[in-house]
């Protein structure tokens, strides 16, 4: 770009939504950013930070054998493939064999750390049919 040219930023990517990290960088973007020596000298062009705001739905199964019994109460967590932040964990525990969660829309990892309960859950499987 020329100094002199104004420039309105945008980050687009199919299915997915981004926001301007800074509330003050959105204002501009609005109006747009005029490019001058003055604000390349002044760090005016730096620190225009997009985040991806997509969430997607995913089913976590924590089951065994060919009629999916269930195991006892599962601890879960998911990280984010290839981003350097501590593992989240999802809210829970899950008490049912399957479950939806809502998660940001990238590449992520999901993680049982846990299954509680189940001594409870062996006894429902001897009882059962």
């Amino acid at each position: 770009a020329v100094v002199g040219t104004r420039v309105y930023p945008e980050v687009s990517m199919d299915e997915h939504k981004f926001e301007p990290t800074s509330s003050v960088n959105k204002r501009s973007y609005f109006k747009g950013i005029l490019l001058s020596l003055d604000a390349a000298r002044t760090g005016a062009l730096s620190k225009h930070d997009f985040l991806d705001i997509t969430m997607a739905d995913i089913d976590v199964q924590v089951a065994g054998g060919i009629c999916n019994m269930y195991l006892g109460n599962a601890t879960i967590q998911y990280k984010l493939v290839g981003c350097a932040i501590d593992p989240i964990l999802l809210p829970g525990p899950q008490t049912v064999w399957s479950q939806t969660y809502t998660v940001p829309a990238h590449h992520i990892e999901v993680r049982v750390t846990e299954v509680g309960g189940h001594d409870i859950a062996t006894i429902e499987f001897k009882d059962s049919p």
